[in-house]
């Protein structure tokens, strides 16, 4: 009696294999010796076929899979061959996710400047990944400083959101009084991101984020000089001193005034002292002319006034003019300093106009 002999695919129909794997290898059995091929017109053109050994040309990512439906399961189809007969058999392998460490986005040590008094609503600093699986979820988180791996570690100063890494501060920052541990306005902050879930494994990096808080000028600048000042006639070194509330440099005005009849002395970067001086003199108590009235017999010789009198430039730097009124006598001049000391004195002035150098 002839006893036949049921010739099968006897291997599994089904396989799965983690991405990156790259000795993956699926060994074909078949109820009868036989040879095996592989179609070609599904997804064979990525698999080496050695005998009965079926592997990946290269190893396959899940985040990027390359077969038809791009759904990770690849499909195959077998055909073993023994004597005149052939069967076939589909076979499906999926390739399953492998949580992995998210890789930051940014460079693994930043440097943030933060102007003190910055809200506690602005972000001071957003952590961000890439090169992580969609379907592993990433949060972030600030690592507890009892665990951190230097001693001088300020996340106790921030908030961080678990979904989109914004970091902001806690309470306002001011540069007058620094909280960060060393006390010198470097903010050290570490972040942790974490891909996948604790169920499936879960991969972590941490980044090292330095936040400066930087001085802002909270003082309106003033000059705490006097607005006023006096000096006697006729005085050539005489010196103001301008002073202000912080560091400045000093300029004197364009528009108008008597910026003319000053030096302006010692206007270096960094100082906050200007030194004024006056280039001429200043003449006041300016009186009446007085005509010189010749003496006649009968009559005392006197002294008559005639309103108008002016002087200018007052004060003056280089010359001093004196114009009297309308007169058809000789007028006296006399000019006396504040201690009452005749400084000039000329009689008989018989012109309108007369020029002192000062």
């Amino acid at each position: 009696m002839r006893v036949y002999q049921f010739f099968e695919i006897t291997s599994a129909s089904t396989a799965s294999v983690a991405e990156n794997t790259a000795d993956f290898s699926y060994t074909i059995t078949a109820s009868k010796t036989s040879t095996f091929t592989l179609g070609t017109a599904k997804d064979e053109r990525l698999f080496n076929l050695n005998g009965s050994e079926l592997s990946f040309k290269t190893a396959l990512d899940f985040e990027n899979p390359t077969d038809g439906n791009t759904d990770n399961i690849y499909e195959i189809k077998i055909t073993a061959t023994s004597g005149g007969e052939s069967i076939t058999k589909d076979v499906k392998i999926t390739v399953t996710n492998v949580v992995e460490a998210p890789v930051f986005s940014s460079t693994m040590v930043a440097n943030e400047n933060v102007a003190e008094n910055t809200s506690t609503a602005t972000v001071v600093y957003t952590a961000s990944v890439s090169d992580v699986s969609t379907k592993d979820a990433v949060t972030f988180s600030l690592q507890n400083p009892s665990t951190a791996v230097t001693a001088d570690d300020d996340n106790a100063q921030f908030t961080i959101d678990g979904s989109t890494g914004v970091v902001k501060f806690k309470a306002v920052p001011n540069f007058e009084n620094p909280a960060d541990a060393d006390g010198k306005n470097d903010y050290n902050v570490r972040i942790t991101a974490t891909a996948g879930a604790s169920t499936a494994g879960t991969k972590s990096v941490t980044k090292n984020v330095v936040i400066t808080v930087t001085d802002i000028d909270e003082i309106a600048q003033r000059i705490t000089s006097a607005a006023t000042a006096s000096v006697p006639e006729n005085t050539t070194n005489f010196t103001y001193t301008i002073t202000a509330s912080e560091a400045a440099t000093f300029a004197l005005g364009t528009a108008g005034g008597d910026k003319a009849l000053f030096n302006r002395e010692g206007a270096t970067e960094g100082k906050n002292t200007l030194s004024v001086t006056g280039k001429g003199v200043l003449v006041t108590g300016i009186e009446p002319a007085r005509a010189i009235v010749p003496v006649t017999p009968g009559r005392e010789s006197g002294k008559t006034v005639f309103p108008g009198l002016s002087v200018f430039p007052n004060p003056a730097a280089d010359v001093l003019n004196v114009k009297f009124p309308n007169q058809n006598r000789p007028v006296a001049l006399q000019l006396t300093d504040v201690n009452g000391q005749v400084v000039y004195e000329r009689e008989a002035v018989t012109s309108d106009e007369l020029s002192l150098d000062v």
